[in-house]
């Protein structure tokens, strides 16, 4: 009979399940916000590569028509003749070497040089417009990665989580799941401006599942909760707890308002919405629902006003 490993090997009591169910969620939730700062930085990266493309499109038409010109006048100093080393500078696809030599200009006119300076100058702009499209490249690869590795964390993380609560029984799950608190009423405390309809989304979607990356319309996790929550009114916020915390202006915890994100764990790995008489509401973790909550149930760390 083959013996679990001691990585599902059933703890000794159910509060030592519930601590290691809380820290392997928990895990999950720090990998699903990296997943998430990966999503944004790849859809910013390949936006900024869109950008570089299309300017190397245009830089390379501006180089087309200079050298069509710069054919005009080569063949026109082969129809001549005797203008050999004319004839080379203007056909070379390396004009620099010869611009350095100051009295191989001599031979061209003011119209052909201006051409050729300008067909150099376009042929450096463009080698360093692709430079920056490799490097837009090699950070879209980086992201990609990072999403992977962040995916496969996430993954690992809840499948633990999976293997200790299926070891227990119907009625210890139900123990560990719920929480040790019920949940608080929904306060009755008007928001403000564009905060009450951000206040108001978060209301709407009380009782929708968590699930890691999800920005709505039905499923949420903590930082794609409250980014949906002010989208709503009107205010773009990344898919990111940590990258939240750096909008909006800071607000001590006597001064919380509805509407005012508030942060937990260090590093910040949770987010929420305060919606007033010290409750929020926020997407705790894989298994759970978007709820009602105090803002004491876990380590705060500080408030945003975003709008």
């Amino acid at each position: 009979m083959a013996v679990p490993s001691a990585s599902y090997a059933q703890p000794r009591s159910l509060g030592e399940v519930q601590n290691e169910v809380d820290k392997l969620n928990h895990d999950a939730e720090i990998a699903t916000e990296r997943y998430n700062e990966a999503v944004d930085r790849l859809k910013a990266a390949e936006k900024r590569l869109k950008v570089v493309q299309d300017r190397i499109a245009t830089q390379q038409r501006k180089l087309n028509t200079l050298q069509d010109e710069i054919g005009a006048f080569a063949a026109l100093a082969y129809r001549n003749g005797g203008m050999d080393r004319t004839l080379q500078l203007l056909t070379s696809n390396d004009p620099t070497q010869f611009l350095a030599q100051a009295s191989t200009l001599d031979q061209l006119s003011d119209q052909q040089a201006g051409v050729l300076r300008r067909l150099q100058s376009a042929q450096q702009t463009l080698q360093a417009t692709r430079l920056k499209a490799d490097q837009e490249i090699s950070e879209i690869e980086a992201a990609r990665k990072d999403l992977s590795k962040q995916k496969s964390t996430v993954e690992e993380k809840l499948r633990k989580a999976r293997a200790l609560l299926n070891q227990l029984t119907e009625e210890q799950r139900r123990q560990v799941l719920e929480p040790n608190e019920p949940d608080p009423p929904v306060p009755n405390v008007p928001a403000t401006g564009r905060a009450q309809a951000a206040v108001n989304y978060a209301k709407a979607q009380l009782g929708d599942p968590y699930v890691w990356g999800s920005d709505g319309p039905d499923s949420f996790d903590c930082s794609g909760l409250t980014m949906a929550a002010w989208g709503a009114a009107g205010v773009s916020l990344p898919h990111s707890s940590a990258q939240q915390y750096g909008y909006g202006q800071f607000v001590s915890r006597s001064e919380l308002i509805p509407g005012d994100l508030v942060f937990f764990y260090s590093p910040i790995s949770h987010v929420g919405i305060y919606i007033g008489n010290g409750a929020m509401i926020h997407s705790p973790h894989a298994g759970d629902v978007v709820r009602v909550a105090s803002i004491s149930m876990m380590p705060y760390v500080g408030a945003r006003r975003v709008g």
